[in-house]
């Protein structure tokens, strides 16, 4: 039992620390907003957050790619998408 919770715990924070370097490392957030303002102008309204996952995922280096899935990746996403619609809105990044 002990064991179980060891690789939980492992996987839990090789998660969080993905996605602490995916957060901070630049290029990938801009590469996310190219990504947003190309399926925001030549894509379907209901495809667009795949579009961005599905190439994003090819982006990210397959050492990372392990240790996230597409659902991982897609919320991350939907989290970056949130700030900027914030930012967007009025200018601040406020939850409005």
């Amino acid at each position: 039992m002990n064991e179980k919770v060891i690789i939980a715990a492992g996987i839990v924070l090789i998660i969080i620390i993905g996605y602490v370097i995916l957060k901070l490392c630049n290029k990938f957030r801009k590469k996310v907003y190219q990504l947003f303002i190309i399926a925001e102008k030549n894509v379907q309204k209901g495809e667009k957050m795949d579009y961005v996952i599905d190439n994003i995922y090819l982006y990210i280096p397959k050492v990372i790619r392990i240790f996230i899935s597409k659902s991982s990746l897609r919320w991350i996403l939907q989290k970056m998408f949130n700030v900027v619609s914030d930012f967007l809105n009025d200018g601040k990044v406020n939850g409005k």
